[in-house]
């Protein structure tokens, strides 16, 4: 396979560390800021920038409703079962080998340098060899990815329509802001470059938050979320720092499909692949 970076420049377009107390202190400090971030962050339009939390002529409304337990349930509103509590398990031990992290940054920095390189844009990607995994993965994985996303942004309402999201916080920290949505059968029709689906629900701007960090000795639920596929979703990074993570999917890497609304206060979504 040919490895790109990609990321997005503009909706719709494509450029392509037992818990101690010293860890607690850490987590605190990063969901503060996350949170007081949140209400200030700035959206990226198609074309344009526009100030949260102002999205489509209405307030967009944030919840910190997460249980204790956190991944207690999955981001779609449903109990998480034993087994998907026993996979980020297993995906986390993974990925606490010193090999497998090395490997693993070695795409962040390629994927980092590419956000460095394109001023404009909101976070950068690249698909991580499999191979790196050994034979530790399910066979329900068929990709792994890094995703960097830029500081002091929401990269805006996404979804994946085809694939179920396991995501852990690598570098930094962020709100894995997720919607439970009510999904509808759409109409659709095709355009050389990408997919619009027709009267599809947009995102109610009703989100709740899942702030994630990056410090091994937090609780798993602290680090790693769930997110089925078809639900809406948005990461939002406070100012401080890019945030990195490592997702891994269960479409391979040339069809992962990411989805976004056409444009605030539009009807219809446009899909594209991370591989074009």
């Amino acid at each position: 396979m040919v490895v790109r970076h990609g990321e997005w420049s503009e909706l719709g377009s494509r450029d392509i560390d037992h818990t101690t107390r010293g860890a607690r202190v850490r987590e605190r400090v990063a969901i503060e800021s996350i949170r007081a971030a949140s209400g200030r962050i700035c959206y990226w339009l198609i074309g344009d920038r526009a100030d949260a939390p102002e999205v489509g002529g209405r307030r967009s409304e944030v919840r910190h409703q997460r249980s204790e337990t956190g991944i207690g349930k999955l981001e779609d509103g449903n109990d998480m079962t034993r087994e998907e509590r026993s996979l980020l398990e297993g995906f986390d031990k993974m990925l606490r080998a010193e090999d497998v992290r090395a490997q693993i940054q070695t795409v962040v920095e390629r994927a980092r340098a590419e956000l460095q390189r394109k001023t404009t844009a909101v976070m950068a990607w690249e698909p991580i060899p499999l191979s790196i995994y050994g034979n530790a993965l399910p066979a329900m994985i068929r990709s792994s990815w890094v995703f960097i996303l830029r500081a002091g942004t929401n990269t805006g309402a996404e979804r994946h329509p085809k694939s179920h999201q396991r995501m852990m916080s690598f570098e930094g920290s962020g709100d894995m802001q997720v919607e439970k949505a009510k999904q509808t059968l759409n109409a659709q029709r095709s355009t050389p470059n990408a997919e619009v689906k027709l009267q599809h629900p947009e995102p109610s701007g009703k989100w709740q938050s899942n702030v994630l960090v990056s410090d091994p000795d937090a609780l798993l639920e602290r680090r790693w979320i769930s997110i089925p596929e078809n639900i809406w979703h948005q990461p939002v990074v406070p100012k401080e720092a890019d945030w990195v993570v490592v997702s891994f999917h269960t479409v391979p890497a040339e069809e992962l499909i990411e989805e976004r609304p056409i444009d605030v206060g539009a009807e219809g979504t446009r899909q594209m692949r991370y591989l074009g």
